[in-house]
């Protein structure tokens, strides 16, 4: 019983500062991982700023975000402030806590809701009974399929997330010329 509760603590424990590496990491790499979004996505983004306006065809803003990544990095700290690198950081640091939580959740009960159906397959496959040799091939199947499961399930779950993420980091000009000024609630008001 004792260890039990001490392998139970253990992975939590490993969860938890699995998911501190990875909300430090993504917040040390949001700068480059905001500039790689605003190449990616350099045709598609239309600012509200009327410096763009609808006759010039927002010319002024591609010409701005067709350059080096180095040239648009500094950009951004140009036209709209140092801190405007890490637009869009919460919602990945909330999809990078809750992507590891979910994992851990839907990991343990897909294993359990899987026994059932690995017994019943069983009958039909009997490389699978545990007294035919088949408790390894078992295991990985379990191990896989729900794996499988739980990624798909936590994706399911946090792609809303994802979407505000690149909406955000996209999100382009001053306090004023931005389609989303108050951030997060505006993403999710206006969508």
């Amino acid at each position: 019983m004792k260890e039990e509760i001490s392998a139970s603590k253990r992975t939590l424990t490993d969860a938890l500062a699995g998911a501190a590496a990875g909300m430090f990491s993504r917040t040390v790499f949001a700068p480059i991982d905001r500039v790689k979004l605003l190449i990616q996505l350099r045709g598609s983004i239309i600012p509200k700023s009327s410096s763009s306006s609808v006759s010039d065809g927002g010319q002024q803003h591609q010409q701005h975000y067709n350059k080096s990544p180095m040239q648009i990095f500094r950009g951004i700290i140009q036209k709209e402030g140092l801190l405007s690198l890490w637009r869009g950081n919460t919602p990945t640091i909330i999809i990078e806590g809750g992507a590891t939580a979910l994992n851990f959740v839907f990991l343990n009960w897909f294993k359990l809701a899987s026994l059932n159906v690995l017994t019943s397959l069983e009958v039909r496959y009997p490389s699978l009974r545990q007294d035919n040799g088949g408790d390894r091939t078992r295991r990985l199947l379990q191990s896989f399929v729900s794996g499988g499961l739980a990624g798909a399930t936590t994706i399911s779950f946090l792609y809303p997330l994802g979407f505000m993420r690149t909406r955000l980091a996209t999100d382009v000009g001053t306090k004023g010329e931005r389609l989303y000024p108050a951030g997060m609630r505006d993403v999710l008001v206006l969508h």
